[in-house]
């Protein structure tokens, strides 16, 4: 076999070429990891908000309950939370 020596141009492309490969293997790379850490993100903003979700029928649930405690307790009417006073429908 006999070989030749690649002219410095052509050999000079073929680096070229490989590195840019390479660059872009490696922003792919990136870009992957990038996006796992993203859905991982979006994960626990979904599990946060259904449990704020959660929570927020639960004081909902508690405040209904409160509500009806408080209407047994004094009647019907409206409560001014501001100076703690209840004036009857009546």
């Amino acid at each position: 076999m006999k070989s030749k020596k690649l002219a410095k141009d052509d050999l000079t492309s073929i680096n070229n070429l490989q590195g840019q490969f390479a660059e872009c293997t490696r922003t792919l790379g990136l870009l992957q990891i990038d996006r796992k850490s993203l859905s991982d993100q979006l994960l626990l903003i979904e599990e946060e908000t259904k449990k704020q979700f959660d929570q927020l029928n639960s004081i909902r649930n508690t405040e209904e309950e409160l509500l009806k405690t408080l209407q047994e307790k004094y009647g019907e009417g409206q409560i001014n939370i501001q100076d703690g006073t209840f004036t009857s429908n009546k």
